[in-house]
């Protein structure tokens, strides 16, 4: 719905609504310039998070995260049973982070998701400096009934904000793929690129082309 220059905009998990998702707001400015406004730049949502803005630049869109509060907590027994592996230092915002040694930890975890119930914090977020990358991360979702984030762009503002807040720029890898952000004291900005993909019953299961897009919306519209 459009109301005061802003789409409102929510999000919903399997296991219910969350209040903020960062790939689904790219998606969602994509759709909204490649067939309602083929001509905007500047694409305003409002959410449960607040006003969130897209910026589009040719194949590129920009957005802005809020900036999440940490506050250090204890390293329990309880985190190192859950996650597997004692983390050198655990903070605390919407999410739970937890530090880790080296990236080889952070590739190699296998958390108990049943223990990570317990914990506090919406999500776990692990992470540790990287070495073709500023750091790595990756982020488990077990209370919204998702075991593991592929690619999770609201949480990894974690993260960057502990491991990288003296760093201009940087580039890390999430689930083992690449996202470039930079660092503000208010926010954190993503910038990536969209690739349309739809997968259903009579469409391929592949990256697809606009038309099919557009063939799919007139469908349900």
């Amino acid at each position: 719905m459009w109301e005061n220059d802003a789409y409102h905009l929510r999000w919903f998990t399997p296991g219910g609504e969350i209040d903020l998702c960062g790939h689904a707001t790219l998606a969602a400015a994509y759709a909204i310039t490649r067939f309602a406004e083929p001509n905007s730049t500047i694409i305003n949502f409002d959410t449960k998070s607040g006003r969130l803005t897209v910026k589009k630049e040719n194949d590129l869109f920009e957005m802005d995260f809020p900036a999440y509060e940490l506050h250090s907590v204890e390293v329990t027994y309880q985190i190192t049973q859950a996650i597997g592996v004692r983390p050198l230092e655990t903070w605390m915002g919407r999410d739970l982070l937890c530090v880790l040694e080296s990236e080889e930890s952070v590739q190699n975890l296998k958390p108990d998701l049943s223990k990570l119930l317990e914990l506090d914090g919406l999500l776990l977020h692990v992470t540790a400096q990287g070495k073709e990358y500023d750091c790595v991360s990756r982020t488990f979702a077990p209370k919204l009934n998702v075991p593991e984030d592929p690619v999770c762009g609201s949480g990894p503002a974690n993260p960057r904000r502990k491991i990288a807040v003296a760093i201009a720029e940087v580039v890390f890898d999430i689930a083992y793929r690449r996202i470039a952000a930079h660092l503000r004291p208010d926010a954190d900005t993503q910038v990536g690129r969209v690739h349309p993909r739809v997968v259903g019953p009579d469409l391929p299961n592949d990256i697809i082309g606009p038309e099919h897009l557009a063939r799919l919306f007139h469908q349900q519209g």
